[in-house]
């Protein structure tokens, strides 16, 4: 599958590197990233285009929001061929199985809509407070499985945080993407 990785990127220089060294680290090899540039004041993103030639560096007019350049760097993806979307905040990194781990499932199960991992901290020592308060809310069995020692490798939610998620592009025809408002 072609995998297309978009990140909405505003006044983010002291983040996207280590954002991007991961993805380059990653075992999933010949990803495309777009990098959705909505800054409001000068910024050296471009010089990471220079760098790599995976990375391309879509300049929109300042300050879109979230949802509206996850939606422009998905169109422009998909218009190269992703056959699959990864939404990316700028200050993520991902550890080096994560993008494979989002992929495989969208492969092999057709009804899987969007799949979003467990977010730790930066050690990935600790899961993120954030993501416990978000995620356990809606799904209680996790916490239950997780005590027993029996975690599935898939949990069915309502909503996934736009923070990391994949979903693949006939999905996104089907369902939408990212509300701008």
């Amino acid at each position: 599958m072609n995998i297309g990785i978009v990140i909405p990127f505003c006044n983010g220089d002291e983040y996207i590197g280590a954002c991007l060294e991961s993805i380059w680290a990653s075992e999933q090899k010949c990803v495309r990233t777009y990098i959705v540039n909505n800054s409001d004041r000068p910024t050296d993103v471009h010089s990471f285009f220079a760098r790599h030639k995976m990375v391309r560096i879509i300049d929109v007019n300042r300050c879109i929001g979230f949802a509206a350049a996850n939606n422009v760097g998905a169109n422009v993806a998909i218009s190269e061929g992703a056959d699959v979307l990864i939404s990316l905040n700028q200050d993520a990194v991902v550890a080096p199985n994560c993008i494979g781990e989002l992929v495989s499932p969208l492969e092999s199960d057709r009804r899987i809509v969007a799949i979003a991992p467990i977010t730790y901290e930066y050690d990935f020592g600790n899961i993120d407070a954030l993501f416990v308060k978000f995620y356990l809310s809606q799904c209680p069995e996790l916490i239950f499985d997780a005590l027993n020692g029996v975690l599935r490798e898939i949990y069915q939610v309502e909503r996934v945080s736009g923070a990391c998620l994949g979903m693949r592009v006939d999905s996104r025809r089907e369902c939408g993407y990212f509300d701008p408002l």
